[in-house]
Parts: structure tokens; C-alpha cells; sequence
């Protein structure tokens, strides 16, 4: 018990419930005011029941259904994801849903321009999403449903299940608002909450990270240090069909720093093999601090 109790940090408990409010007001705001107004059901558990409330013609708050569903998964989440994720994730989804159905008192529903309405909903809800899961938490719904069905199905990818389920909800709105702009303002919403949310989760922490294959691999990778003053790896392979060594460039680097590499690498040889990926963090030198981990 000592140990447990030792363990509980305060400190990070109160900032967590600070990013809890706001993300719940900044994705409630996005709800109340923009995406159920205009009859827009952007996927996940928060889209079905925006769905439930306008068929109940708003006897059954978007909130309270929201909790209705998540609780069957957060018991499930407990069972096979652990207390403190569980710990975390009911805590966020009390405050949502409290906030959701009792956090905007008299608020006028913005009804003029469907597509601007969805726009700012996506910004809204990325925001919110963002700051919620940059403290390690969830409102749950979707987010819990793949976890869980990817502990027993180790094999399925979680981005694909929430897609699936997202879209299932879509088509549905279509089917309840009997409009199929609700479905195209639906997929305009979640494709800004996506980048948004991106970019407060990692924030400017994303980049670039190229592979450059060259018999000149040295002398481009001391090019990349003299024009952008970014470190690059030499790896040594093997070509599998005739057997030779291939010199490879592994470097990270910004996104705006690669139209200025693969210049250099064209020049210096124009035979060059480049693989471009991204990367959705990088941590270390020139980058974020490993230590803020």
C-alpha cells in the first residue's frame, strides 16, 4: 500500500485534470456548437451519439450516451489494459461527459456555413483529442475498442479498426439525417482534427528521415552536416542480387529541410537510390530532449 501511495504523483495528477478540462471543452465546444448543429456525426463514439441524440430528439444528452457506451469498455480495459490506463481514461471520460452535457449553458449553435462549421470543428476537436492524449490519457470509446481487440489480435492494426469504425458511423449519419453532405462534412471534420491533433501531440517534433543509397555516401553525408548541421549515420549493406556493397545515408531531419538535400544528392550523384519516410517523433540531438520523456 505504501508503495502504491509513494508512487502517486500530485503534481501530474492536477495537470493532467488541467488538459482534461480544456481538451474537453475545446472537443465539447466543437460538438455543441459546430459538428451536432449542422448535423455532422464525425465518427467514433462522440459521432453515434451525436446520432442517438438527434433520433431522441434530445431527450438523451450527447454526453450521457457517450458514458452509457464507454462504461462496458472501460470495465474491459480494466480487466486486460491495466489500472493506471483505465485510472486515466475514466477520469477524462467523467469530466467529458460533464462537461459535454453541462458545459455550454445557453451557447448559440453556429448554423450559417456547414462547411466552415466543420472546418473549425475539426480544429476544436484536434486541439482537444491532442492535449488529452499528450498526457497519456483517452476519452475512450474507439481508442479503448483498439486496444482491446489488438491485446487478443495482436496481428490487426488499431488505425484501421478506428478508420472501419469511423466510416460505419458516417454512413450511418447519412442514413438518420437522410443527407449525404453530413457524410462529406463528416470526413472533412475528421481529416482536420487528424493533422491538428498531430500537430499538438507531436507538435514540431515530426520530421523526415531518409535513407540514401550512393556509391558517394560519405561525401554526402559531410554535405548534409555542412548545409544543414545534421548528423548522419553510414550503414553498411549488401545487395541481394549481385552480392555488392551498397554505402548507405540514414539521416532525420526537418521537412523543410528535404527539398534542400535531395538537391545536394542529385548533384553530387545523379544515380542515387533515396527513401523518404516520415517520422512521427524524433528525440535527441537538434531535436526534442530525449529527457522530456
Amino acid at each position: 500500500m505504501s508503495e502504491g501511495i509513494k508512487k502517486f504523483d500530485t503534481k501530474k495528477f492536477l495537470i493532467d485534470i488541467v488538459y482534461d478540462i480544456i481538451g474537453s471543452y475545446c472537443y465539447g465546444l466543437a460538438i455543441n456548437m459546430f459538428t451536432a448543429a449542422n448535423h455532422i456525426a464525425p465518427g467514433g463514439v462522440a459521432g453515434f451519439s451525436t446520432l442517438v441524440n438527434y433520433i431522441s430528439k434530445g431527450f438523451l444528452g450527447i454526453g450521457f450516451v457517450s458514458f452509457l457506451i464507454n462504461v462496458p469498455l472501460i470495465i474491459m480495459a480494466l480487466i486486460f489494459l491495466g489500472k493506471e490506463f483505465t485510472f486515466n481514461s475514466l477520469k477524462t471520460v467523467v469530466i467529458f461527459t460533464f462537461i459535454l452535457d453541462n458545459g455550454f449553458p445557453g451557447i448559440q449553435p453556429y448554423t450559417k456555413n456547414p462547411l466552415l462549421a466543420a472546418m473549425f470543428a475539426g480544429v476544436l476537436i484536434g486541439v482537444g483529442l491532442g492535449l488529452i492524449l499528450s498526457r497519456g490519457s483517452s476519452t475512450g470509446g474507439t481508442d479503448i475498442l483498439g486496444l482491446l481487440i489488438k491485446k487478443k489480435m495482436p496481428h490487426m492494426s488499431i488505425a484501421k479498426l478506428i478508420l472501419a469504425v469511423d466510416a460505419s458511423v458516417v454512413i450511418m449519419s447519412v442514413i438518420v439525417y437522410k443527407n449525404i453532405e453530413s457524410a462529406m462534412l463528416a470526413f472533412v471534420t475528421m481529416y482536420v482534427d487528424s493533422v491538428v491533433m498531430d500537430k499538438v501531440v507531436y507538435g514540431g517534433d515530426r520530421g523526415i528521415m531518409m535513407f540514401i543509397i550512393s556509391e558517394k555516401a560519405k561525401e554526402i553525408g559531410n554535405e548534409i552536416y555542412n548545409m544543414t548541421h545534421r548528423g548522419a549515420t553510414l550503414l553498411q549493406a549488401k545487395g541481394a542480387f549481385h552480392g555488392d556493397d551498397r554505402p548507405i545515408v540514414l539521416c532525420a531531419m526537418r521537412t523543410n529541410e528535404m527539398p534542400k538535400v535531395k538537391k545536394v544528392v542529385k548533384e553530387m550523384d545523379p544515380k542515387a537510390f533515396i527513401m523518404v519516410n516520415e517520422a512521427n517523433e524524433i528525440m535527441g540531438n537538434g531535436f526534442k530532449s530525449i529527457n522530456k520523456e
